[in-house]
């Protein structure tokens, strides 16, 4: 699943230009305000909320690793929409005002 999946076609990229505009049309272009900010954010947020190690990598839209572990015993390991919506649940922000 992606995130802007009408944008992938055209590559990370164009993404990335996509939202790099539409900050500047909300006022909010900063130099490190960025798209994978999305995902250095979620990092931080599912290691401290304690998400498996596993999970937090498909959330991510990592892969699992490359040690005989990862690839063979954990390669083929599926989550539930349940499992996936719960380990998100367990993320938290501060209000926007």
């Amino acid at each position: 699943m992606r995130l802007f999946p009408l944008l992938f076609p055209y590559g990370a990229g164009k993404t990335t230009q996509a939202f790099s505009r539409l900050l500047k049309k909300l006022g909010m272009k900063r130099k490190e305000l960025t798209l994978h900010c999305f995902r250095n954010t979620m990092t931080i947020k599912l290691e401290r909320a304690r998400v498996h190690y596993t999970l937090m990598r498909r959330l991510l839209g990592h892969s699992i690793g490359k040690s005989v572990e990862d690839r063979v015993y954990l390669g083929s390991l599926k989550y539930t929409v349940k499992e996936l919506s719960e380990a998100l649940e367990m993320v938290s922000f501060p209000p926007v005002t």
